[in-house]
């Protein structure tokens, strides 16, 4: 979901009404490789 220059990335939980944020990241960053560096 883009939020003015940034990706925010969330898990909704519709059963108990709540969002979970994963990450937030400036948009103008290469998303693809940050998203690789997740793991390690």
């Amino acid at each position: 979901m883009p939020v003015d220059n940034f990706v925010v990335l969330y898990i909704p939980k519709t059963e108990i009404k709540t969002v979970t944020i994963i990450r937030v990241m400036y948009g103008r960053r290469n998303i693809e490789k940050q998203l690789q560096n997740i793991d390690k």
